[in-house]
């Protein structure tokens, strides 16, 4: 099966082909996406803590474990 002839700089050309505001916009994209993941980390980092993801905190412990 012959697919024809193949330019391997096709997609290096259309980055500087680009507009610059289609450049800004799609660097501004990336950092949204890229600050909204840390956020995302963050708050699962900060969901877990010491006492693990299911105790949560001593508090949380007790009201499991009440004897």
């Amino acid at each position: 099966m012959v697919q024809g002839e193949r330019s391997g700089f096709t997609a290096v050309e259309g980055v500087y082909n680009r507009s610059q505001d289609s450049k800004r916009t799609g660097f501004e994209n990336m950092q949204k996406r890229e600050k909204e993941h840390r956020a995302s980390t963050s708050v699962k980092a900060s969901a877990a803590s010491s006492w693990g993801p299911i105790f949560k905190n001593r508090e949380h412990f007790n009201s499991l474990h009440h004897c």
